[in-house]
């Protein structure tokens, strides 16, 4: 078979072809000009790219703050499939039975007639200030969203308008 030796030749060339001063003449002596851009095109470029980036950024803390929700009301649903308390996870009891909250349709503790207790102190009390302020930072949330839209498409519009300005500034120029 075929061995593995070391070449029979030498090389000989100790100095390349660049440090030899020999001028190809597939070579350019003289600088290449910097391709132009338009100042205007690269202006509305980047306030393009700017604008991308603040979308993408408020995409993602809409995403997370909408995952976050959906996480918490998929914990109050699976307490409630198994037959326990949203907020605690406790099981109802004949001291503490269960009452639906009408508003989001979970059940909670909350004390049986013949116990003498405050109903301060009962899950569905406890819930319920978190639920306003939960049921607030939807409402914001959406008119935000809805906001943000509008936003997006008058943004789109004026962007439209000014790149068909810039194309007739530069018609007009030639």
């Amino acid at each position: 078979g075929m061995t593995k030796s070391p070449p029979w030749y030498e090389l000989t060339r100790r100095r390349s072809l660049g440090s030899s001063g020999i001028r190809l003449d597939c070579e350019a002596t003289t600088k290449l000009m910097a391709v132009e851009v338009e100042p205007e095109v690269s202006e509305l470029q980047q306030k393009w790219n700017e604008e991308m980036e603040a979308r993408r950024l408020y995409d993602v803390q809409y995403e997370a703050e909408l995952r976050a929700q959906t996480v918490e009301h998929n914990l109050k649903k699976g307490r409630n499939a198994s037959g326990r308390c949203g907020l605690c996870g406790g099981l109802f009891t004949l001291s503490q039975k269960a009452v639906q909250c009408q508003t989001d349709k979970f059940w909670y503790h909350t004390w049986a007639n013949k116990t003498v207790r405050s109903k301060d102190d009962t899950c569905y009390e406890k819930h319920k200030p978190d639920l306003k302020v939960r049921l607030r930072m939807e409402a914001l949330r959406e008119i935000e969203k809805d906001e943000e839209e509008m936003r997006r498409a008058n943004w789109d519009r004026d962007h439209e308008q000014d790149k068909l300005a810039q194309a007739n500034r530069i018609r007009l120029k030639r």
